[in-house]
Order: structure tokens, then C-alpha cells, then sequence
């Protein structure tokens, strides 16, 4: 995975830098090196991201429209 695939995919999924560091108990500084490219994202870190993005894309969630139709009915 490039540094910019990885941003690419924390923008996706709405994730900053210390978000993804929490889910991976890995320090900040540690995925802040992947995203600038001076240490390579793990290949089962980036199958693992690969896969949210892929579901969140799949399954993007409900419009405020869709909430506010729902409470009303």
C-alpha cells in the first residue's frame, strides 16, 4: 500500500492518524512513517484497511433524509 493509498483510505473512512494508531495499538508515529513512506504498511494492515473501505463503500450510511423519514413514520 503507497502513502497515498493509505491516506486515500483514512479520508474514506472519516480515520485521522490517531484513530487508525488506537485500532492498531501501534504509536502515532509508527503510522504517521507509513503515511509518509519512510516505513512500508504492512501487508495485513493494508489487506485489512482494504477490506473497510471496500464494505464502507458498499455500505455507505443513510442520508440525514433517509434518519428524519424514519423517525417521522
Amino acid at each position: 500500500m503507497s502513502p497515498q493509498r493509505l491516506a486515500i483510505c483514512l479520508e474514506i473512512m472519516g480515520w485521522t492518524l490517531r484513530v487508525l494508531a488506537r485500532m492498531l495499538r501501534k504509536s502515532e508515529g509508527t503510522i504517521r512513517q507509513w503515511k509518509n513512506g519512510s516505513l512500508p504498511v504492512p501487508e495485513d494492515v493494508a489487506v485489512w484497511l482494504e477490506g473497510l473501505v471496500a464494505y464502507m463503500e458498499a455500505n455507505p450510511p443513510p442520508s440525514t433524509a433517509d434518519l428524519r423519514r424514519r423517525a417521522t413514520s
